[in-house]
Parts: C-alpha cells; structure tokens; sequence
C-alpha cells in the first residue's frame, strides 16, 4: 500500500470529469442515499455554485480514488466573526451530506485531515452540514479534530421521518398506524371518489419530463409555499437545480416522481427519488382545489403502497418531524452540523459563546419569557383573511396531512 496522495480540484470543468471515478468510489463504499452521487453534487454547482469557490478534495491509492471529500470556499458570520470557511458542498435543498471514503482506509481519513489541518489552507472554520447521527464522516473527523487540538461544536439539525418496510405487506404496515388516521384516510378516499376515479401516476422517463416536472412545480408553488417563497419555483437557481438534477436522475433510473390524478386532472405531486433500493421524498405538494379531499394524504399512501410492493429497504421522508410525516411513521434519523476551528485565541472566544454561553442561555427563565413576549406580540399579518403561515398552521390542526 503507498502513501496516499491528495488533489484539490476547483475548476468546475474537473468536476464534470470526475464522473465516472466518483461513480466507482460511491459503488465501492456503499453509499446508500443519492446526495453524495456525482450527478448530485455537479447539479447543485451549477445551479448554486455561484460566489463560492470549488474545493474538491481527491484522495487516491496508486492512481485509484480512494476518498472524495466534495467541500467548497465562502464567507460567514461565526458569532459575529466574519469568517472564510471551508464548508461541505449543499445548501437548504441538501437532505444529508458527508465524505466518500472505501471502507477500511483509515490512511484516506488520516490525509484528507492533513490537508484541511495544514497552515495556511486559507480558512477559519471548517463547517460540515447535515451529516446522519452515524455518519462515518462525524465520527472520524470529530476525532481527527479532537486529537489535534482543534475546536470542535455540534449543532443538533433536523431528524428526518422514514420507515423500514422489512418484507412486511403493505395492509399489514396500515393496520400499525392508529386508528384514528385510519378513519381518516377512509373518509377522504371517498370524498376523493366522489369527484372521479383517483389514480397513481408514476414518471420515470426522461421524454415524459418536462411537462411534468412544469406540472409538478405548478401544484408545488400553488399552496403556502408558494406564498412564502419556499417553492421550488420561486427563485431561479432552486428551480434550475430541481430541473438539472430529474433529468439526471432519470437517465439513471433513479427517478421516481409521482402524480394523484382525481378525475384525470394532477391534484398531488411528489419528487421522489429511489437509489440503492431506498426511497428519497425530496418534494411534495398538492392543488389546493383538492384540499378537501386531502389529495396528498392519498398521494403519499398510493406511493407507499407502491414502494412496499416493490420491496424496497427503507421510504425516507427527509426535512424534519412534519405532521403530515409522523402520521405514517414514529422512527427518524438525527442529523448534526459539525464545526471544527483551528484553536485561536479570537476563534477560542467565538466557540465557546456559541456552543458554552448560548445554550445555557436558552435555558435560563429570562430568555424564556423574552422569547415568549416576543411570539405573543401581535402579528399585523395574521388576521381575518390572512394567507401567513398562521392560516396554514391552523389548517393543519384540521388535516395534519395536507401540510406537505
């Protein structure tokens, strides 16, 4: 075995070669989720890419990749320091993040910290976003950090809903769910059958994709999202990444997105990919014409139902414990930010004001009820015929499932 040696590719054209070695790295070390595939990670370059600088991190054995750690340049605020940092490519629309490394290569670990750990890289603070409570890449690079002195915080994020069908039938998995959600799904299939004949509509082609996906993001951006600017539609680069990366993902096979039909008119949509035998709810939404019937309560039922017969390992739901997703499932994943900083004094102060100083204050009863004031002032957007977000929240206490 020779020592292992690391390449920083920050020309975006290297990127784009980079596909086929970064493919056979992602087979070998058993990635098992979509957002560290090269078709992932390329996509959201050129979509978002803008104003920060690549910075790629190839390890390899004997001319063979043996990590990849996909890593970019940028600015920041740590505590009211502005800071460059060295951050994980992603952003909002980054379920899950981390480093490819080939099991058993503690040596590819060993030199990638090197190369982030040497003076001089040019950085303040090494930010790693939305890595799984058991990420291989937060155990060895908390590690790493701690071992060499550096400054290491842990930022809890968002726990994602999923469930493991485990062979089970899927009558079997709807019989599990209380009954009182049961009922509920009863009621809207009828009211949905009043309408018209509700039906599962699946694209996986790429020649069926366009107007689907235009129809797709029309039914997305319909509901609150849309009025609060987190549709896919509403900025340009997001609706370029979405657009980028279905037309990726289906010459790969892995694109699964789905349409509720009520009368053969789309009243519900989902953005589902599935790679490595699991299902990635990335988006969802629903017409809200259809409210009534709850259409995507029954969109997300006839996409399980779907999934179950397929036998595959796990539905992932993504984002964070929503109603709408806990009513189909009570296990999650934990995700962390991890942040490692070279022990300065300046950045000694910062660490310990963000990870030390502010927890114990949101603890303390005079935050508590500065807080509390805060949400009881009285909101100038939240009255009689308001669209905010205080509509929505009330509308969920009625149909938890239409929140999507």
């Amino acid at each position: 075995m020779s020592t292992p040696v690391v390449e920083t590719i920050s020309d975006p054209n290297r990127l784009a070669d980079l596909g086929p070695e970064w493919d056979t790295l992602a087979a070998e070390s058993g990635l098992d989720h979509p957002f560290l595939t090269h078709d992932w990670v390329s996509a959201w370059w050129e979509a978002f890419g803008a104003g920060r600088t690549l910075q790629v991190l190839v390890v390899r054995d004997a001319g063979r990749a043996i990590a990849i750690a996909p890593l970019m340049r940028g600015r920041t605020r740590f505590c009211g320091l502005p800071l460059t940092s060295l951050e994980t490519v992603g952003n909002d629309h980054t379920p899950r993040n981390g480093f490819l490394v080939l099991p058993g290569r503690g040596d590819a670990w060993q030199a990638l910290w090197e190369t982030l750990s040497r003076r001089g890289r040019g950085f303040d603070l090494l930010l790693l976003r939305q890595l799984a409570a058991d990420s291989p890449t937060l155990v060895a690079m908390k590690r790493l950090g701690r071992d060499t002195g550096w400054l290491e915080g842990r930022w809890p994020s968002l726990e994602s809903p999923m469930l493991r069908p485990e062979g089970a039938a899927f009558g079997d998995y709807l019989n599990t769910l209380s009954s009182k959600y049961r009922a509920y799904l009863r009621n809207k299939e009828r009211r949905a059958e009043k309408v018209g004949e509700t039906v599962l509509e699946t694209i996986t082609d790429e020649a069926d994709l366009d107007a689907a996906l235009a129809d797709g993001v029309r039914i997305e951006g319909s509901g609150w999202k849309g009025k609060e600017g987190t549709a896919i539609a509403s900025e340009e680069a997001t609706l370029r990444f979405y657009s980028l990366l279905a037309k990726r993902m289906a010459r790969r096979g892995w694109l699964r997105m789905h349409f509720l039909t009520i009368a053969g008119r789309r009243a519900a949509f989902d953005y589902t990919l599935r790679f490595a035998n699991r299902d990635f709810m990335l988006k969802a939404g629903y017409d809200t014409e259809y409210a009534p019937v709850s259409p995507s309560s029954l969109l997300v039922r006839g996409v399980l139902e779907q999934s179950f017969g397929e036998k595959v390992e796990e539905f992932d739901f993504l984002g964070g414990l929503d109603g709408w997703k806990t009513c189909w499932t009570k296990t999650s994943r934990a995700h962390e930010w991890l942040y490692l900083l070279p022990p300065s004094l300046p950045l000694r102060v910062a660490h310990a004001a963000k990870f030390r100083l502010a927890p114990r204050l949101r603890q303390s009863p005079v935050y508590a009820a500065a807080m509390g004031a805060m949400r009881r002032r009285p909101n100038p957007s939240s009255g009689p015929g308001s669209t905010g977000r205080g509509g929505q929240h009330a509308q969920a206490e009625q149909a938890p499932a239409e929140t999507v």
